[in-house]
């Protein structure tokens, strides 16, 4: 629920050689977007690794609304997002505003409209 653990673990998962994290929103911290994006930011600094970011705000309580991936989007090491929120318009947004950002599903039910807006990752689930 903190950034240091957050950047602890990341600091594990490049012992044990990982290429990249999910990194989702701080559980039941509810943050702001400018914390959520400091927290990435952070945990993206720390360690160098390939980071796909997971919104799932119906899980988290917060969006990665355009403030975040504005903040969080510029970062060389975001990978991807794993776009979660059931709501469709999102794909719009990303695939029009963050072409940079490749998506994968995280909803089965919307697997076909996001590849018919260019995601890029196969259906990873809820």
């Amino acid at each position: 629920m903190r950034t240091p653990d957050s950047v602890a673990l990341a600091t594990g998962a490049r012992e044990m050689r990982a290429d990249a994290i999910l990194l989702g929103t701080l559980p039941y911290s509810v943050p702001t977007e400018r914390e959520n994006a400091l927290n990435a930011l952070a945990i993206d600094r720390a360690e160098n690794l390939f980071v796909m970011l997971y919104n799932y705000p119906g899980l988290m309580g917060v969006n990665m609304s355009e403030e975040f991936l504005d903040r969080v989007g510029r970062s060389r090491n975001i990978c991807a997002i794993k776009e979660s929120s059931s709501d469709i318009n999102r794909v719009h947004l990303l695939a029009r505003d963050y072409p940079h950002i490749p998506m994968s599903c995280g909803m089965d039910d919307q697997a076909l409209e996001f590849f018919a807006w260019g995601a890029q990752l196969g259906l990873c689930g809820k």
